[in-house]
Formats: C-alpha cells, sequence, structure tokens
C-alpha cells in the first residue's frame, strides 16, 4: 500500500527506528509489510502485551518499553 511505502522511506532515513504499537498489532498478518523487527532499534507497547512477545523482541536485541 502507499502508506507502506512511505514508512518504508522514513525508515530508511531515520537515525533511529522506534515502534509504537498496542497488543492488537502483534501475532497478527498484514497485506502489506514495511520493515522487519532487525530494523528497528526500541518497540513501545501497551500493558496488554504478552510476555513471550516482549521476551521475543528483546531476544532480537530490542530495547521494549511497556507504556
Amino acid at each position: 500500500t502507499d502508506e507502506a511505502s512511505v514508512k518504508k522511506v522514513m525508515m530508511r532515513n531515520s537515525e533511529e527506528r522506534i515502534l509504537l504499537a498496542d497488543h492488537s498489532k502483534f501475532g497478527r498478518t498484514y497485506p502489506a509489510n514495511f520493515g522487519h523487527v532487525s530494523e528497528l532499534d526500541r518497540v513501545v507497547c501497551d500493558s496488554g502485551t504478552e510476555g513471550r512477545t516482549i521476551d521475543s523482541l528483546k531476544a532480537h536485541g530490542l530495547e521494549v518499553s511497556v507504556a
């Protein structure tokens, strides 16, 4: 989609890449992709995010903040 294309450009041009997503965004499949978890630096998620999801993100070397 157009939105994914814009996000790809933003990620390429960013000094730091931070994903902000609530728990409903994890573990789902979407029709468009704008990057891979390995391209992120940090993730900010909500307290409804499962512990195993947070652990998986940390295992990829990401800083995870629960807000």
